[in-house]
Order: structure tokens, then sequence, then C-alpha cells
């Protein structure tokens, strides 16, 4: 599916922000047809900032997380995605999909089920997960956020 640039650069509703990013990479078995599938991600470091939706001011947060159900993203975020996992597709938000049966992985069974892609549920299962940092800002509209993720420190630097 071609994304739309304008989409992809349709910031106005941004929520998070930082100056550098992690694309996270792992494996699980895809639940429509068995095979084993990659699964890309974006986690930030501490020091990233949202928005309040109460205040509408920017603040820190001196904490990991991982985003989800990302809607719209900075044009250089979505080139950078795209070269990176041909298997993360736009539809309504960015979303992984099985390289054997083409099917979507929903952000729900990839970041909110224990055990899930980015959920993981041992020190074992986080170091399956690699996090690639991106020294670039990073801008984007997210509807999912998990802040201190479980074993993120044992999730591999690559």
């Amino acid at each position: 599916m071609a994304i739309d640039p304008e989409r992809a650069s349709d910031l106005s509703n941004a929520n998070v922000r930082a100056a550098s990013y992690y694309i996270a990479r792992t494996q699980i078995s895809c639940p429509h047809c068995g095979a084993t599938t990659p699964l890309t991600g974006v986690a930030l470091a501490p020091d990233h900032e949202t928005l309040d939706d109460e205040t509408g001011e920017w603040q820190s947060v001196p904490a990991n997380a991982f985003l989800f159900y990302l809607e719209a993203v900075s044009f250089p975020v979505h080139l950078r995605l795209r070269g990176a996992a041909p298997n993360l597709q736009f539809e309504s938000y960015w979303v992984n999909h099985c390289q054997h049966c083409a099917q979507a992985l929903g952000d729900h069974e990839v970041h909110g089920e224990p055990g899930g892609g980015f959920t993981p549920l041992s020190e074992e299962e986080a170091a399956n997960i690699v996090l690639t940092a991106v020294a670039e800002p990073f801008e984007a509209m997210a509807a999912g956020y998990s802040l201190e993720p479980d074993f993120f420190a044992g999730m591999r630097r690559g």
C-alpha cells in the first residue's frame, strides 16, 4: 500500500517527540499462518517529550517508552521506517504484516499481549528484541504509549 506523504507529514496533532529514537526489531510466530515473521516497532529513550492534553504543554519524560498505534510520523521518520521495515505498512496506523501470509499483526497483539513481540515476560525474551538507535529527531501522533516497559534494559542494542 502506498503511503500518502501528506499524511506522513501532517503532525498538527503530534503528541510525542524526541531528539532521537530506536527502531525495535524482533520476531514472532504469526497467529494467522504460524510462520516466523519479523516485527518492527518504535521506542524512545528517557527525556523524550509528550504533549499534555489538558494544558497543551510539552513535558519531559524521564523513562523509556514503546509507541504503538502510530497514526502519523514526520516525513524523515516515515522514510526511515519504510527503508528499515518493508513489512511495516500504513493503514489507519503503522502496522506490521506477516512476511509469509501478508496478514496484519495488529498492535494489540504486538504490544498489548504479555509475551507478545514487544511485551517480553523475561530477560531471555527481552534479549530477542534489538533496539537500533537513530540519531535523528522524532515526531509523531501515537495513540498507544507504554511507559518503562518491563525488561527494557535487557533488550539488545544494535
